[in-house]
């Protein structure tokens, strides 16, 4: 009988300690427990947000990846009324990447139009879009520079110009390409002794594209005869 009473008593204990602790658990529940909600609703809010944003932007790479190249086809197949309406319609929409690809694209259509003004207003509005890729300003800024000089009526005070905004670029893959404009600066200027050494520099630099290695040969070779020229008179 005493065994019975014992643990009559331990279970009146047992059921006296979980009361006070479910009702220690509503009192925090009831101080705290919306607050616990708003923190929980929010982390999900935000986590469905990040992962709704995420869905978006592939989706939307996908579609303006899709759209460029059915622009870039076109172009390549002489159709270039509705290249160039896709075009636009990537630069005024589309991701930033696409965006300056897509005005890149547009450049070289204006080039075939001879259409200076837009060549130039395109390249400036590459350039002057602090969003777009910095590898993408500096060789935007450096193509436009190569076009002001083919287009040419430029000074020395221009080509002093250049030459600075030149000596500005900081991509490793962009300075390189510079050289072959740095040297041609110098020889445009009458200093074929630096252009000589520029040209010289820029072919037996690692890892440029062929193309330029061989201009850069050929420009060496037009110095040397132009020396020697020099040299019957």
């Amino acid at each position: 009988m005493s065994k019975d009473k014992d643990q009559s008593y331990n279970e009146l204990e047992q059921a006296i300690a979980d009361e006070a602790r479910m009702a220690k658990w509503r009192k925090l529940w009831n101080q705290f427990g919306l607050y616990l909600i708003i923190v929980v609703a929010v982390v999900l809010a935000g986590a469905a947000f990040v992962s709704w944003r995420s869905s978006a932007a592939q989706k939307d790479a996908v579609t303006y990846s899709n759209l460029y190249e059915e622009a870039r086809m076109s172009l390549m197949q002489g159709e270039v009324g509705f290249a160039v309406q896709k075009l636009n319609t990537i630069v005024e929409k589309g991701p930033i990447n696409y965006k300056t690809m897509s005005q890149f694209l547009l450049i070289e259509y204006y080039r075939s139009m001879n259409n200076v003004t837009k060549i130039l207003e395109t390249y400036q509005a590459i350039i002057n879009n602090r969003k777009t890729d910095s590898f993408y300003r500096e060789l935007a800024q450096l193509n436009l520079i190569r076009f002001k000089i083919d287009q040419g009526n430029t000074s020395n005070k221009d080509l002093e110009g250049f030459a600075g905004e030149l000596a500005k670029l900081k991509n490793e893959h962009v300075k390189k390409m510079a050289m072959e404009i740095e040297g041609y600066i110098y020889y445009l200027q009458g200093d074929h002794e630096k252009a000589r050494s520029t040209y010289i520099g820029l072919a037996q630099t690692p890892g440029i594209d062929h193309g330029m290695r061989e201009r850069a040969q050929a420009m060496v070779r037009l110095i040397h005869m132009e020396r020697q020229k020099d040299a019957k008179k």
